[in-house]
């Protein structure tokens, strides 16, 4: 085999191959669809307790589920009162509100 054609199939095999990682879909991290229609992170604690002053992804998730103006993962007054409006409490899980708003 000469040369070009050694070249030539490296080259084919290394776009073919360029081709497929363009078009494969990189693992994401799991996600679980909840009730309310908010994707949740597989990191995410279900049964963490939020509460005013905690932070992270779970109050994050809260935060859009609460339909919230500002996604910051920090529960604060506003996350409180927003909470206190929908669910009549000032703490919750993952798994309580999402439980909360299907029994609606």
């Amino acid at each position: 085999m000469k040369n070009n054609q050694k070249v030539l199939i490296v080259s084919v095999g290394l776009v073919a191959l360029g081709i497929y990682l363009f078009f494969k879909k990189t693992p994401q991290l799991a996600e679980e669809k909840t009730n309310f229609g908010d994707s949740i992170p597989a990191k995410a604690d279900y049964d963490k307790v939020l509460k005013k002053g905690s932070k992270g992804v779970e109050v994050g998730i809260l935060q859009r589920a609460l339909k919230q103006l500002v996604d910051d993962e920090d529960f604060g007054d506003k996350t409180e009162a927003r909470l206190k409006a929908v669910m009549k409490v000032t703490q919750t899980s993952l798994n309580d509100y999402n439980k909360f708003i299907t029994k609606k």
